[in-house]
């Protein structure tokens, strides 16, 4: 029956909407509706009473609870604190591993100067405390200008163009420039060498002279690029030997000149000679010009040769010899043209 109505329905809706408008169609549908209901009220009334008796059945009883339960019920749990969450933790960057600096050490090294050696006498160099009195080797050494040619311990020969027994100055250097001086005054004969006393008493191989302190010989030699000397360096123990008595005998001079001269060193003019060989030539002297190589030593023998530590030998020119005398004894033709 149901279907039957059902059917009808339909028919009677479609019918009804074709002809009619909107509203009235949903009014009728409402009508119909409730007509339906009413006319099928059997099954649709089971089904309400159905509904109805499960909604009716008793409920079951309550469980006593605590108060305090009611109450932890009826409180809001609180809220979980919320844990923060970790920030993304940072990649650190490799630190570069530390480098400690190696301890700064200062050291200061005090260099000490070695001590300087002592003086050694006869090493051709006159330092100080050495003195012509402690160390006649050495002292007094070169005192003047490279220009000078001075060689200590040496007698440049030459002929005299003034006789130094009555010319005195005070020093070697000065008795190189008295010979610069009269070069430049007489170009026929100038001076070229200079021989310079420089002792209280000046010891020489022409024993019947006295020779004194500031004695100043210029002599000129015809070839001064080829110098000649009468003496040089250190006398020979043979040489000392044979002219040890040539100034132990007579008196010293009482002339105007020489008195000056030795006044100063208490030398009584006119007293006994008492001077004894030195162990080296005590005059200085030079060659204006010449180049000495110092470090060449010398001596002078019995017989008046000289001898150097390179070997060479030369033999003295004596001008009160003849020519043959001196060929004779081995003396070169070169050193006999100095007058």
């Amino acid at each position: 029956m149901s279907a039957a109505l059902e059917a009808n329905l339909e028919e009677v809706t479609e019918t009804v909407s074709g002809r009619v408008r909107r509203p009235i169609t949903l009014m009728l549908l409402l009508v119909v509706g409730a007509v339906v209901i009413f006319a099928a009220g059997e099954p649709i009334s089971a089904a309400v009473e159905s509904g109805l008796k499960r909604r009716m059945r008793p409920a079951p009883p309550l469980r006593a609870v605590a108060p305090s339960a009611i109450a932890a019920a009826a409180t809001p749990a609180p809220a979980a604190a919320a844990k923060p969450t970790p920030a993304p933790a940072a990649v650190a960057k490799p630190t570069p591993a530390a480098t400690t600096p190696a301890p700064t050490t200062t050291t200061t090294t005090t260099t000490t100067p070695a001590p300087k050696a002592a003086p050694r006498c006869g090493d051709g160099k006159c330092e100080l405390p050495e003195t012509a009195a402690t160390c006649f080797a050495d002292c007094p050494g070169v005192t003047t200008p490279p220009q000078c040619g001075e060689e200590p311990h040496s007698d440049p020969q030459g002929h005299a163009v003034v006789d130094g027994r009555g010319h005195h100055v005070a020093s070697a250097a000065a008795c190189c420039d008295a010979c610069a001086a009269h070069a430049q005054k007489n170009p026929k004969r100038p001076c070229n060498s200079w021989v310079f006393c420089y002792m209280p008493h000046c010891w020489s191989a022409d024993a019947g002279n006295t020779h004194l302190f500031g004695e100043c010989w210029l002599k000129w030699q015809t070839n001064p690029t080829e110098p000649l000397y009468g003496q040089r360096g250190a006398y020979t123990e043979a040489y000392r030997k044979r002219h040890r008595g040539d100034h132990l005998n007579g008196k010293y001079p009482t002339d105007p000149n020489s008195v000056k001269a030795m006044e100063p060193f208490g030398i009584v003019p006119g007293s006994q000679r008492n001077l004894s060989v030195p162990t080296h030539v005590a005059w200085a002297g030079g060659v204006m010009g010449a180049r000495v190589d110092l470090t060449v030593s010398w001596t002078t023998d019995a017989d008046g040769s000289m001898r150097n530590s390179k070997g060479e030998t030369v033999v003295d020119y004596r001008p009160w010899e003849s020519r043959e005398q001196n060929l004779k004894r081995g003396v070169k033709e070169s050193q006999m043209k100095f007058s």
